[in-house]
């Protein structure tokens, strides 16, 4: 959300997988037509569009051509490429004057799924990254950047540990409404589908009726602070289970055991909480922010890149409490992102 400043419902990419009623099609994240992701404007189109050079090193879209116009240079996704490797491209860009790059780091979500949150897997792998952020820092030294920049780490999710036995995980196939059900979008932490005409009322009464740790929506349902009912691609009825639960058409317990963390429960629990981190000329130090939301991420970049913003539903007002004393002062701009983290590197 904090790429555009805009909830799911407002930019349209409501999941990995979508069904657009309108396109009659389906939406997968290697898809890159310009019509699936034109319903806002990410970051390093507004600077593209307000002459700000821009590096994106792997983001969902980022290769997409909206409003006639592209990031100055982009990078396929390819998990395989080092950290290390993709830092250096990052002191490149930020040596070629880039105002605002950009990367993704993979980990600790891929082991966490595979592990869980807790495991020492992924206690190994948070150091892993962490020491290629420290490996970063220090090319940054080297090459007289880093009191140059002011830094952000963000994360776009948290993770939540789950259980794949018939405990935890709802097979459908087993209760009395697939048959009702005419195409299924997503299943797993959010079951979302399209039941046959005709078949709302009873598909939904019998969901409602079986014993199991979730809630059964109609869509104009969906409560306000989801931010997600409000878009045609978000399906007439959506499950969304307890934390640690979860709901597939049919149990596949030889797939499910290598999954051992999910993400995109209910927002309102801290599991799924991002972190936040930034550092340099424009942030307070030692300083505390308390919670917000990252759709504030976006007004604020564009004000320290000297941007003017196109709608969005963040607000800086929201966040001004981290910022020196003189306020945000506009710089050149550079973002990293790793983990579904964020870094973001403002160049002075």
């Amino acid at each position: 959300m904090w790429v555009t400043g805009l909830y799911e419902e407002s930019h349209g990419i409501v999941g990995n997988k979508m069904w657009d009623p309108e396109f009659k099609a389906s939406f997968s994240m290697s898809n890159i037509e310009t019509r699936w992701w034109d319903g806002g404007e990410p970051i390093w189109i507004t600077a593209a569009l307000q002459g700000k050079k821009s590096g994106v090193y792997f983001w969902p879209g980022s290769e997409v051509t909206i409003k006639n116009i592209t990031a100055t240079s982009t990078k396929p996704y390819n998990s395989s490429i080092p950290f290390a490797e993709r830092a250096e491209q990052v002191i490149q860009w930020l040596k070629q004057d880039y105002d605002l790059v950009m990367t993704y780091y993979h980990e600790p979500d891929k082991t966490g799924h595979s592990y869980g949150p807790d495991s020492k897997e992924v206690e190994q792998a948070v150091k892993m990254v962490d020491q290629n952020l420290g490996m970063l820092i220090e090319r940054l030294k080297e090459e007289k950047l880093l009191s140059k920049v002011d830094m952000l780490v963000v994360s776009d999710h948290g993770m939540a540990k789950v259980i794949y036995d018939k405990e935890h995980v709802l097979d459908l196939s087993e209760h009395d409404v697939l048959k009702d059900i005419e195409r299924v979008v997503e299943e797993g932490v959010i079951f979302s589908f399209y039941p046959k005409p005709g078949r709302k009322k009873a598909v939904l009464a019998k969901l409602r009726a079986i014993n199991f740790n979730m809630t059964v929506y109609r869509k104009e349902d969906i409560p306000e602070h989801f931010h997600y009912k409000k878009n045609r691609r978000v399906p007439p009825i959506v499950i969304l289970p307890d934390e640690g639960y979860l709901v597939y058409q049919i149990f596949n317990a030889t797939w499910m055991k290598g999954v051992k963390g999910e993400h995109g429960y209910s927002n309102d629990l801290v599991s799924m909480n991002p972190i936040f981190f930034a550092r340099g000329p424009n942030f307070k130090r030692q300083f505390e922010m308390p919670r917000f939301e990252t759709v504030n991420i976006y007004p604020m970049v564009c004000q320290i890149l000297g941007l003017t913003p196109a709608p969005n539903n963040g607000s800086v007002g929201a966040i001004v409490e981290m910022f020196t004393s003189g306020g945000l002062r506009p710089r050149a701009w550079s973002i990293l992102w790793l983990i579904g983290t964020l870094l973001l590197l403002l160049v002075l």
